[in-house]
């Protein structure tokens, strides 16, 4: 990993971050792609060339600690579902309001929700995904081939807002609800 280190200065200097990799150790590339912010926008033009190769190298990094986290995240939700599930309700809802467990009832829920969805499970579709629980927890509720079909055409991407992800969720729900009003009541039940 190439460490960086600030000197300090007088009020009058300015602050500079040094390299401190030793000249022998190969700089480990992150990513190959640039990240969809440094794609689509122009740097402000006050930014030195070297610096945006700093600023991209550390977004990869921070990119690889967000979609760990996102992994732990789901995995959380694992745990949960598969605690929920092997406990009586009652005994359920004791743990939840033990004030035990880092997550409130509300957290919890979602993380199982999301845990349940097998697209999001799938490690190859983590880079893909949002990182916002809120909205894994929406689209979680989207079947397993429109979620990927999302995923395989860009609807669905790394920096979908809840607003985009709200509009997808209801354009599918509205495809799908004339044909659940269509069958006989009896096949509701």
């Amino acid at each position: 990993m190439r460490n960086m280190q600030t000197n300090n200065t007088t009020d009058n200097e300015s602050s500079v971050i040094t390299d401190t990799t030793s000249p022998t150790e190969p700089l480990k590339q992150e990513s190959s792609t640039p990240s969809l912010a440094t794609a689509n926008s122009q740097p402000p033009p006050d930014i030195e060339p070297d610096m945006l190769v700093i600023a991209d190298q550390l977004g990869a990094q921070v990119r690889e600690c967000q979609i760990a986290s996102l992994i732990w995240m789901i995995e959380a939700g694992v745990r949960l579902r598969d605690y929920r599930d092997s406990l009586h309700v009652e005994d359920w809802s004791q743990v939840l309001r033990s004030g035990r467990l880092p997550v409130g009832a509300r957290m919890a829920q979602m993380l199982i929700r999301i845990a349940r969805n097998k697209v999001i499970q799938n490690s190859q579709r983590t880079h893909q995904l949002p990182d916002s629980i809120t909205i894994l927890n929406l689209i979680a509720g989207l079947p397993v081939p429109v979620l990927e079909q999302a995923l395989d055409a860009g609807v669905i991407h790394r920096n979908t807002t809840l607003r985009e992800a709200q509009a997808f969720v209801n354009e599918r729900m509205d495809k799908t609800l004339p044909r659940i009003a269509a069958q006989p009541q009896a096949q509701l039940v």
